[in-house]
């Protein structure tokens, strides 16, 4: 597993695009395997060291600008594991440091769709589940939330699980139970806040009566656990044109004194009938500016 020390090598991951100064950290690792992350933090919760998750650090929160510690980076995780089709669309399995950009491109070759587009396409997939990423396509297809389907994630302790959507749920009382390999189970008390009513948001982990243990993960900014791999569900892509028809009248250029040409807007002789209230009002305006009874603009 590469790890990095130098001030110099070290350097761009102790920022992100928040532009936040004093990010410290004494070295960064690089895994390459799920084992070799979750050895990681057994190893520094064992020491009592901080870690910080580094994805691509296009986020501006300074998540991944670390304050001490040591800096596990996603970058050598950046296999798209597979893409395949199906009749009602299609799932993809991809590493938590594969770029959006670049895991679009896969899915679109296979006439597949992955929705979410933040503004920022040079983000990791990793990331945008940590911080349940949205864009403009969150309005009519939802959040990064909807369409995670699988996580692999590495836990403080060292155990690395697999969380699947349907599989685990909080209890009646508000509990979730999550088995680890090793044979032991952690359970964990949910919070009792209401989430907002709205499509997208951040304002802390997700929480629902009978919710699924997945969704805990997702938006939860790597404090629960580290995101190695995801598997994602992928709607058909559905081409969608337009076609209009512009019909042009040449005529020759008129040059008219400004009250003329007022007038001839009013008249309908130029421009479009909507412009006949506002060169109506301009007109008179102008007007009353000359004649120094107090015009004002706009008009109204």
């Amino acid at each position: 597993m590469l790890t990095k020390t130098q001030p110099d090598e070290i350097q761009n991951f102790l920022s992100d695009a928040s532009y936040l100064k004093g990010g410290n950290a004494s070295y960064v690792v690089f895994p390459e395997t799920a084992g070799e992350a979750a050895n990681v933090l057994a190893e520094a919760t064992r020491t009592q060291t901080p870690i910080t998750i580094s994805g691509a650090g296009t986020g501006t929160v300074a998540g991944r600008v670390p304050l001490g510690g040591i800096v596990i980076a996603s970058d050598k995780l950046n296999h798209i594991k597979s893409v395949s089709r199906e009749h009602a669309g299609g799932t993809a399995v991809a590493e938590a440091g594969v770029r959006l950009i670049d895991l679009q491109r896969a899915v679109d070759a296979e006439g597949l769709l992955y929705p979410p587009d933040p503004t920022e396409r040079s983000c990791f997939i990793g990331g945008n589940i940590a911080t349940n990423a949205s864009g403009a396509r969150t309005f009519k297809y939802g959040p990064t939330r909807k369409y995670v389907e699988r996580l692999q994630i590495a836990l403080a302790a060292g155990e690395v699980i697999d969380v699947r959507r349907g599989e685990l749920h909080a209890d009646a009382n508000a509990v979730i139970r999550i088995p680890l390999p090793s044979g032991r189970a952690i359970e964990a008390k949910l919070p009792s806040y209401q989430m907002p009513h709205v499509r997208k948001h951040a304002s802390g982990y997700y929480i629902k009566p009978g919710m699924d243990l997945i969704d805990l993960f997702i938006g939860s900014e790597g404090t629960l656990g580290v995101i190695i791999e995801a598997e994602l569900k992928l709607p058909i892509r559905h081409l969608v044109g337009k076609t209009h028809f512009e019909i042009q009248e040449h005529r020759a250029p008129v040059h008219l004194p400004e009250e003329d040409a007022a007038e001839e807007v009013h008249a309908g002789r130029t421009g479009a009938p909507g412009c006949t209230q506002l060169a109506r009002q301009s007109r008179r305006a102008a007007r009353r500016c000359r004649t120094g009874d107090g015009g004002r603009w706009p008009p109204g």
